[in-house]
């Protein structure tokens, strides 16, 4: 899909989605008015604070707020809305807006597995492989690994390679990625390099992360295209912003919704 043909649905989408325009434009107090005026579902309600979150979280168009961002992932989260348990998930893992707690951490992700949300299924898969929030449960790994695959997220093979070594033991599914990585599977390298960014079952090595990040993206990984055009874009890996939009656009004709997301947003607050 060519980037004109992304930015037709996006446009369809929007006479879809109207009250969401207030989160492009930028404008907090016109989200406020849609909140409190507006007579729309709970879904409606849950995607205006889910995005609001998004802004803030990243800066788009507003000051960087973690706490207030935070804030609104959980009132989406609260309406059940998958993306933003998922987030508020993330904002507990990494201490961002809130105090670091890792058994929340994994009841939200868990809460956003359950609903469908493809990466959170993931990454239910290595909090209980590597025990982070306190349980370590291989067969309960392997489920979540083996339904995200099933979702289009990880290796379709990643649990039947973890039954050959020991059931999908901690150690065992570690080693697991780090020689799939190490062959040269991109989609392992992604893993793996958010396996060092998360401090799941290894030590936290920011540098190894992007290092790995970069290899995949290299290899024509399209969400790690868009993760390491995001870094360059805001000054965090070398490179420049124009190089990091030509990634993001790459990782966008690709098919990364990620990448579409994030070029829209740009675009609508003036920043593309």
């Amino acid at each position: 899909m060519t980037i004109m043909k992304a930015k037709s649905l996006f446009v369809a989408l929007a006479f879809a989605t109207l009250p969401l325009m207030a989160i492009a434009e930028g404008d907090i107090q016109d989200q406020d008015e849609i909140l409190d005026s507006a007579s729309q579902s709970n879904t409606w309600h849950a995607q205006i604070y889910y995005w609001r979150g998004q802004q803030l979280y990243h800066g788009m168009g507003c000051d960087r707020d973690l706490s207030a961002a935070a804030e609104s992932y959980r009132q989406a989260a609260e309406m059940g809305y998958a993306k933003a348990e998922y987030a508020l998930g993330c904002c507990y893992h990494n201490g961002h807006g809130v105090e670091r707690d890792m058994e929340k951490a994994v009841e939200w992700c868990q809460q956003a597995a359950t609903h469908g949300y493809a990466q959170a299924m993931y990454e239910m898969g290595i909090y209980r492989h590597s025990g982070m929030g306190g349980v370590t449960n291989a067969s309960e790994a392997c489920y979540w690994f083996r339904m995200a695959a099933q979702h289009g997220v990880g290796d379709p093979n990643f649990d039947s390679g973890l039954d050959e070594s020991e059931g999908c033991g901690r150690e065992a599914s570690l080693a697991w990625i780090e020689n799939k990585a190490t062959s040269g599977d991109a989609d392992a390298m992604y893993w793996y390099s958010r396996c060092f960014a998360r401090g799941w079952g290894i030590p936290r090595d920011d540098p190894s992360a992007l290092e790995l990040l970069a290899m995949a993206a290299s290899l024509g990984h399209s969400l790690a295209k868009c993760m390491v055009g995001r870094e360059m874009w805001y000054g965090r890996l070398p490179g420049g912003q124009d190089a990091g939009i030509k990634l993001v656009t790459e990782a966008a004709e690709e098919g990364c919704t990620t990448a579409y997301l994030y070029l829209e947003t740009l675009e609508q607050t003036g920043r593309l």
